[in-house]
């Protein structure tokens, strides 16, 4: 029986397996950098993974988001609040359409579980033509890439969904794209590449 992720990555399998050309991955960037900012001012984010290394083209978008400031107030607002608000006002605007995981709901998850929701991150669909193993490789990188945090809780602090731009968007494309958004209270600046790995994970 397929889960309600594999469902999802099921019904947009074609969406998933199409790369992101690097101007629909910046677009989708500032739509969600700019909503933080406005939700927490000062706040800061930035697109790593592929599009970090100047690819043309990602297999999904990787956001980090995080904030200069120390102060205890505002590291609490960036670690507990930002992220479930960013992603209901993402919704609310239509842009999120899908939710694969839910900030804010704790979820202890094994590394069993996790590779029994398994993503596989090839890019072919697998040979036995099952729907759970289809929808299984079309989320690719959606736990696969976070095994090594196998058994923690993920919570308010990492978001993994489906979003897709504007229609009158001019990098409108139609398709449904892969987004995980990330939240730390470890601050570097986005200029400082090397830094922001680190930041990051070293997945992203």
């Amino acid at each position: 029986m397929l889960n309600s992720s594999q469902r999802v990555a099921l019904q947009y399998f074609d969406d998933l397996q199409a790369r992101i050309p690097r101007a629909e991955v910046h677009a989708i960037e500032l739509i969600v950098t700019e909503r933080a900012a406005k939700l927490l001012p000062g706040s800061v984010g930035v697109c790593c993974g592929s599009y970090r290394r100047g690819k043309q083209t990602s297999g999904d978008v990787d956001i980090l988001i995080t904030h200069p400031s120390d102060e205890h107030q505002i590291q609490h607002a960036l670690l507990n609040d930002l992220l479930p608000e960013l992603v209901l006002s993402l919704k609310a605007s239509g842009f999120i359409s899908h939710e694969l995981t839910v900030p804010g709901r704790q979820q202890a998850v094994s590394a069993r579980s996790r590779s029994e929701q398994s993503l596989g991150r090839g890019n072919h669909t697998p040979a036995d033509g099952s729907a759970a193993a289809a929808g299984a490789a079309a989320l690719q990188r959606s736990w696969g890439s976070h095994d090594h945090h196998a058994g923690s809780e993920l919570g308010p602090r990492l978001f993994m969904g489906l979003c897709r731009l504007p229609d009158a968007h001019p990098s409108f494309s139609g398709l449904q794209r892969r987004l995980d958004i990330k939240v730390s209270c470890e601050w570097v600046h986005p200029h400082t590449r090397a830094g922001v790995v680190s930041a990051c994970s070293a997945s992203w």
